[in-house]
């Protein structure tokens, strides 16, 4: 499987503040370093899971910037499930700095890197998702304790950013 193939249709660009390639998408954001190496909680990918695999035959497109350097594949397949998921993240050979990670059947994705992982889906199923894991508030407040945000107005940008993430609206318009 080829990189461009799996990534271009569903994330974008990793230089764009919101990496996903329909800017309907809406995302939630988590500080790498709060996790190991599956990059965010698994309490969150059960929610997302439940949302996005209903289906058994969706499984996990996994790339890693270090993997054709390390001669492996440019992209796994792996099963959209926890264990799964942890066990080839956790797994030394897999190591790789930057991931992005989609769903087989192209719904929800993910880009981290050594400071924080974006999640991203389609609007009507996160919309569900976030409002099953407390509401838009409730979401935007975690995600502000995640990343230290007591003081929002002396972080003003990085707390627009995750406003972005949750209200597509709010983000600039790309050309």
């Amino acid at each position: 499987m080829k990189f461009s193939e799996v990534f271009s249709d569903v994330l974008g660009p990793s230089s764009e503040a919101v990496p996903f390639a329909d800017p309907t998408w809406i995302g939630v954001a988590f500080a790498r370093d709060a996790y190991d190496n599956t990059r965010f909680p698994e309490w969150f990918f059960q929610c997302v899971m439940n949302q996005f695999a209903i289906s058994r035959e969706v499984d996990l497109l996994v790339a890693g910037d270090c993997f054709v350097q390390l001669g492996l594949e440019e992209v796994f397949q792996v099963p959209f499930q926890w264990e799964s998921y942890q066990a080839f993240m956790m797994e030394p050979e897999h190591y790789s700095i930057e991931y992005r990670v989609v769903s087989s059947n192209r719904t929800c994705g993910w880009l981290s890197d050594g400071d924080i992982t974006i999640f991203g889906g389609e609007e009507q199923r996160m919309t569900l998702l976030i409002e099953r894991i407390g509401g838009i508030d409730k979401v935007l407040d975690s995600m502000r304790a995640e990343f230290f945000l007591g003081e929002k107005e002396k972080y003003s940008e990085l707390d627009h950013f995750l406003q972005s993430l949750l209200r597509p609206a709010l983000r600039p318009c790309r050309n």
